[in-house]
């Protein structure tokens, strides 16, 4: 072995087992009978060097509980506090995240468990008969099912004791639902009408001054309370919450997080910009939020040159600006009722999102935090260096006339490990709120930090939101602040996973690879 490797190796020894005598040096001893949970944690936190992070509208700090331990290690503790409640921990950087146990479906399985893979396609009604891209195929009862593809296609395992009874929900935007039962059969198809359904007495006021009733409005109207909206999952913009949960809305990012995203809603209606705001795409709907259109705004990434120099257009998120804890509705408009309010910029459908407002009552403050882990799923498996040499000579020998094939280098560089690590997903949010009989007043700050696990690739964004009114008599004036700042680094990588196992790695500063080729 080289002497080098087996130096490098020693040191990293030395520092695991100072790391380890480290970690074991930070025993925790507790006698407590009967305190209260906040009480206990914070005997942790003061012979550790670790803090908690955790939810307080989630978790009752005044439960009582009794931790006797004695010289035991930080896991224990922890484990023997949180026995027989519904959190679990995980630890990271000196912090420890106290969080719910994920609760997942497990299928009652006897020896009369049955399982059938079914397959079908969701159309429109005669004659049409257009496959639809989005709609949502459910398990009756449940929210249990499958998405379609582009084609209108989808598949799903059923698992159960008697799958001929299970009924089949076809959902989609605007259209009528449709129940099948499974029977004996595996493939189905599902032809949806438009739905002509009673709609609620909701007033949706356009940002020119219009107001219209919503049962006066012609079309497809689909509206997300902000108790519809999973705030506490670790996603950095509101349109990662919603997707799924209405039906017609596909939603498809384009590139790493804080990029561009592609929002579809019961397709495509136009074809080039309609409102001179950008010079790329306009077959996205237009986003409005308290009656400000948001403008579409281009965004130059690690995306805006291709491999031959040529420039590419890309937008940029316009949701990402809008802290998800904020918002108090979210409202999807296509067809008729788009248009009738909004006209032809509203080809591709309305987005109307309404902000939070102070209620009354004295001041409240809220604060929030997250902590999210992410990594490679689903990993290429590339060539190694011997595979990839020997491959390369039999192509050469086989293309190229008097081809003498060359020796093996050595080298076998794994591009994909070197250049993919573990994700982190950092996210804090402050907000006070308040209101008297005139004056109303919210503010919020939000702050997240996210390192994808392509590394260099970062997301840092700090959002803002002020909301004023007042109200006298028939005086009522409202004033709304949104900054939002993103710095964002992602150094294009892409094409660094073609690059030969063969390639020696030389020097990694910064986000630059020097290499040597082989001769």
């Amino acid at each position: 072995m080289n002497q080098h490797v087996k130096v490098l190796i020693l040191a990293f020894g030395i520092i695991l087992l100072c790391n380890s005598a480290n970690a074991q040096s930070n025993t925790i001893s507790i006698n407590a009978t009967e305190q209260p949970f906040g009480s206990v944690l914070k005997l942790i936190e003061q012979q550790s060097t670790y803090r908690s992070i955790y939810n307080a509208n989630k978790i009752d700090l005044n439960k009582k509980v009794s931790l006797n331990v004695s010289n035991v290690s930080l896991e224990i503790a922890l484990n023997k506090l949180l026995e027989n409640t519904e959190l679990t921990y995980v630890i990271k950087n000196n912090q420890i995240l106290l969080v719910e146990k994920q609760i997942t479906y497990t299928p009652t399985v006897t020896k009369n468990t049955e399982q059938r893979l079914i397959s079908g396609v969701v159309y429109t009604s005669p004659p049409d008969n257009l496959p639809l891209p989005g709609a949502t195929v459910l398990i009756k009862g449940t929210k249990r099912g499958a998405i379609t593809n582009f084609n209108g296609e989808f598949t799903y395992r059923l698992q159960g004791n008697n799958l001929n009874s299970i009924e089949l929900e076809a959902h989609y935007l605007g259209m009528q639902t449709i129940t099948q039962v499974v029977g004996d059969k595996s493939k189905f198809a599902f032809y949806l009408k438009e739905a002509a359904d009673e709609l609620d007495q909701v007033v949706i006021t356009s940002s020119y001054g219009t107001k219209t009733l919503r049962e006066e409005i012609v079309g497809s109207i689909e509206t997300l309370n902000a108790k519809d909206i999973a705030v506490d999952q670790a996603s950095e913009s509101i349109d990662k919450m919603v997707d799924g949960q209405i039906a017609g809305v596909y939603i498809e990012n384009t590139s790493g997080i804080g990029g561009p995203v592609s929002i579809n809603i019961r397709g495509q209606g136009s074809l080039t910009p309609l409102n001179g705001a950008v010079y790329g795409t306009s077959t996205q709907p237009l986003i409005i939020i308290d009656g400000v259109i948001m403008a579409e705004e281009m965004a130059i990434d690690n995306n805006f040159f291709d491999a031959n120099g040529s420039s590419s257009e890309d937008l940029s998120n316009p949701l990402s600006q809008i802290s998800p804890e904020n918002i108090e509705s979210f409202t999807v408009l296509k067809d008729a009722a788009a248009v009738s309010i909004y006209g032809a910029d509203a080809a591709n459908g309305v987005i109307l999102i309404t902000t939070k407002k102070g209620k009354k009552g004295s001041a409240k403050f809220g604060f929030s935090s997250q902590l999210g882990i992410s990594s490679a799923i689903n990993q290429i498996e590339y060539l190694s260096g011997s595979q990839y040499h020997e491959l390369r000579n039999e192509y050469l020998k086989n293309t190229t006339i008097g081809y003498t094939p060359t020796p093996y280098n050595g080298v076998d560089t794994d591009w994909f490990n070197l250049l993919n690590g573990t994700g982190v997903y950092n996210k804090y949010n402050f907000s006070v709120s308040g209101a008297s009989e005139a004056f109303s007043y919210r503010t919020s700050l939000t702050y997240k930090k996210i390192d994808e696990p392509q590394k260099g690739n970062t997301n840092e964004q700090l959002n803002a939101s002020i909301n004023l009114g007042y109200r006298h008599k028939k005086l009522d004036i409202n004033l709304s602040l949104s900054p939002s700042y993103v710095a964002k680094d992602a150094p294009n990588i892409y094409y660094s996973y073609a690059f030969a196992p063969t390639y020696r790695l030389i020097t990694k500063t910064d986000h630059m690879l020097t290499l040597v080729l082989p001769a």
